[in-house]
């Protein structure tokens, strides 16, 4: 997984590390090399991909129940050069589409592997659109009066005042300073409803521009279940095509423009081929959190 800080550490069984660093393979995408030139950056994307690909390759022929293979450089690409798919004339307009046609192939070199009893599964946890504008939540926050720091301190959690109301963490979660959950904690439980009545009403309203930046607002009841539900935000804020709702701390500015030209969406793919595969498999349209019972299914496990 690209959070993995080194292969030695990340890599089950540890037998692998020395194929994995044969073929040269890479955790994730050099990202700071768009930072230096996308013809530097475009040249790594390729180079982690045809890595991915030969590793897959390498372990088909291995003895396996689930095999999950993982494209995260088309993300990385259309953060970067979403301009690109959009532009015809873009310098890296044909550098874009190659990219995808790559792995185009290499789905359907993998549908032609599979057998009669086998399901293949493809999904996406977002889509993607053109960045308008990065807007922080953050700043919002302390420009309400809702998110304080000490004054001898810079912006850092570390320097958050004891009357902070909420703070924000990525992506644009928003949750309550309760008393006896978090160190500094200032809100009383009876205080919570009207902390996130007055929050709404913030999110709600605020626009750049004469346009509103928030889409909708979904309560803590309303986005979450399961056993760590006492950890989930309280607010979770979904923003307005081209706006990319952020958590960064520090910033002074309530919005800007990064070198990014591609947010996320959150819109999905799911797509289910299989010979065998029945009706009552998917009884809805799954979300991330039913593939695994999927999965269990199709294999005649209990889900």
């Amino acid at each position: 997984g690209f959070v993995a800080l080194d292969l030695e550490r990340a890599v089950y069984p540890s037998s692998l590390t020395p194929v994995l660093k044969n073929l040269e393979y890479q955790v994730d995408v050099d990202s700071e090399k768009a930072h230096q030139s996308m013809e530097l950056f475009i040249k790594n994307l390729n180079r982690t991909n045809e890595a991915r690909i030969a590793l897959y390759r390498h372990l088909w022929d291995e003895t396996w129940k689930t095999f999950m293979l993982v494209f995260t450089g088309t993300d990385r690409l259309m953060h970067f050069l979403w301009d690109a798919c959009e532009d015809e004339d873009n310098a890296f307009h044909k550098e874009f589409n190659d990219y995808f046609r790559r792995i185009d192939e290499v789905i359907g070199e993998i549908a032609g592997k599979i057998g009669d009893e086998d399901n293949l599964i493809m999904l996406s946890d977002h889509g993607f659109e053109r960045l308008g504008k990065d807007v922080y939540i953050n700043s919002i926050l302390k420009k309400e009066g809702f998110l304080k720091f000490k004054e001898d301190k810079t912006a850092n959690f570390s320097g958050i005042d004891y009357d902070t109301k909420a703070f924000a963490l990525d992506p644009a979660r928003i949750y309550v300073n309760l008393k006896g959950k978090y160190p500094r904690g200032s809100v009383a439980v009876e205080e919570r409803e009207k902390v996130i009545r007055d929050l709404k009403d913030i999110f709600k309203n605020f626009e750049i521009n004469g346009r509103k930046v928030v889409k909708r607002i979904y309560g803590k009841e309303e986005a979450y279940d399961g056993p760590y539900f006492d950890q989930a935000p309280d607010l979770v804020l979904i923003g307005n095509k081209g706006y990319n709702l952020k958590a960064a701390i520090n910033s002074e500015n309530i919005y800007s423009n990064g070198i990014f030209t591609g947010k996320h969406t959150e819109d999905d793919a799911f797509l289910l081929i299989g010979k065998k595969v029945k009706d009552d498999i998917i009884s809805a349209y799954p979300g991330v959190g039913d593939v695994v019972s999927i999965i269990n299914r199709l294999q005649g496990e209990d889900i």
